[in-house]
């Protein structure tokens, strides 16, 4: 009797360490399981993103399967939680970006200027291409910003028609398209009012650049290629192309 117990447990401990080998090993172990080795492998399969490959952490044998919840099943949820996590947090600053463009066009609507120039980045550069040069810093711009909200009716309004937000950059900046026009407070659409502007906002919340790009009033489109036309001609016949 006590030859047979000795002998189950030298049997156990070498289980044990094939088992634990088994685990270990960077080659494909076996596992003996009643009497028999059972082949494992380690498992594998495409991440959410293309071309990626997530390994599992451990051996899984080939001959065991769990018929609630798979194998590949698990591993798929595993790797889908740190993209849809980096996913949720685009998302989130996305919104966030478009929300601060908005209450900029608020602020603007209401004449609180000093409110929307606290939107802005102490180092905004801000270009009206009505007018020549950029804005550099807060405090050029909020004296543009008085200029035109001065000039204009307090029943002018800006209205957002489209906005556009791409996703933060590697450096946590994200652009946005505006498509927006002027208008009265009771919804009258003005001619000649439909513009578009671009921003950068930072990862801090603010606006680091601004591009507006205003509807003109004179539609100088055919003169205008007219004179592109023949400044490409004297440029060629002098030899410049």
């Amino acid at each position: 009797l006590a030859a047979m117990g000795t002998l189950k447990l030298t049997v156990a401990v070498l289980v044990a360490t094939a088992s634990y080998l088994a685990e270990a090993s960077a080659v494909a172990p076996t596992r003996v399981r009643g009497g028999s080795f059972v082949p494992m492998r380690r498992g594998s399969c495409k991440g959410s993103r293309e071309g990626e490959s997530l390994r599992l952490d451990r051996w899984q044998s080939l001959t065991r399967k769990r018929p609630n919840f798979p194998l590949l099943k698990r591993i798929a949820v595993r790797s889908a939680a740190p993209e849809r996590a980096a996913i949720e947090a685009a998302v989130a600053a996305e919104e966030d970006a478009g929300r601060v463009i908005r209450e900029y066009f608020e602020f603007w609507n209401k004449r609180q200027m000093d409110d929307a120039i606290s939107l802005f980045a102490d180092d905004i550069e801000y270009e009206d291409t009505l007018y020549p040069g950029v804005f550099k810093g807060k405090e050029q711009l909020k004296s543009h910003l008085y200029v035109i909200g001065d000039a204009l009716p307090a029943n002018f309004r800006f209205n957002v028609d489209d906005l556009a937000v791409a996703r933060p950059d590697e450096n946590g900046v994200t652009n946005i398209g505006v498509q927006w026009h002027v208008g009265l407070d009771d919804g009258t659409k003005l001619p000649f009012t439909r513009g578009s502007s671009m921003y950068k906002i930072n990862r801090e919340g603010k606006i680091i650049f601004g591009f507006d790009v205003p509807e003109p009033v004179a539609k100088t489109g055919n003169f205008s290629l007219a004179i592109l036309k023949l400044a490409s001609s004297v440029m060629k016949a002098l030899g410049m192309q």
